[in-house]
């Protein structure tokens, strides 16, 4: 049957129109040879769009983290760049011979100058650690005797430093919680074929209960089954080049318990 070759989002098109309550489920459940496999369907259809979409509170929360990583690197870097411009132009006032003691203040506390904000969050984190150690009364100094939009550069240093140890904190909690997350949402490519092998067979199932239940009309059944020859006429058509369309079946063969579980729902 072409159903084996069908991708996944194709299988969930097909089977929505049978567990949701507007199209065809009702339908099903009204016959008792089918209303029995309404649950199965459901099941199968859930399985599979959990082979793409893993809810996850962790995935809320590592947005919100990424998110207040992006606002911290934001000031980060504004801190840096008023640090960096503010002092490198202010030495430019004083003569040549007095502006060494601004010069070496830059060079200490930001010595990646222009490039400073193209680092990782954790290595911006590290530079304002390393900048808060290296700074001596005198650079602080300096640094409070300019101001800039009624604050010192010392009061901008601090809030610098503030944002770079917060963001790195953040980035490290991000990074936790992203290996929690791939951890609880890893879906494997055996978990796939699982889930595409239940759908299969309880696609198989309603085909047969369909052709056994004569209380159905044939253009009720056509109408249940409609999803599904729209999706194999478009198969055929799509692949009629290709010489098998006959999936092996040992190939996305399951277990014992697998098969049993699908045909008891």
């Amino acid at each position: 049957m072409s159903t084996v070759r069908f991708d996944v989002p194709t299988m969930i098109a097909i089977s929505t129109s049978w567990v949701n309550a507007k199209k065809n489920r009702r339908l099903l459940e009204a016959h008792p040879l089918t209303a029995g496999l309404v649950p199965i369907l459901e099941t199968v259809h859930t399985d599979l769009l959990n082979t793409t979409v893993v809810p996850s509170e962790l995935a809320e929360k590592s947005k919100a983290l990424s998110d207040e990583a992006a606002r911290l690197d934001g000031l980060y870097d504004a801190g840096y760049r008023l640090l960096h411009s503010m002092l490198t132009a202010t030495s430019l006032a004083y003569p040549e011979n007095q502006r060494m003691p601004l010069e070496n203040l830059v060079n200490t506390l930001l010595p990646e100058g222009a490039a400073g904000t193209r680092q990782s969050y954790l290595a911006e984190s590290g530079a304002v650690e390393l900048a808060f150690s290296r700074l001596t009364p005198e650079m602080e100094a300096i640094l409070r005797n300019i101001a800039v939009a009624n604050m010192t550069l010392y009061e901008v240093f601090n809030k610098w430093v503030d944002a770079g140890r917060r963001l790195g904190e953040v980035e490290t909690e991000r990074a936790l919680l992203m290996d929690q997350k791939k951890d609880e949402n890893r879906i494997t490519g055996r978990d796939v074929q699982k889930a595409r092998y239940r759908w299969i067979r309880a696609v198989n199932a309603l085909e047969s209960m369909l052709a056994l239940e004569s209380d159905i009309s044939d253009a009720d059944k056509a109408r249940i089954l409609q999803p599904l020859r729209r999706a194999e006429a478009r198969f055929v058509k799509r692949n009629s080049g290709a010489s098998d369309l006959q999936a092996d079946e040992t190939d996305i063969a399951d277990d014992a318990d697998t098969n049993d579980e699908v045909a008891a729902g």
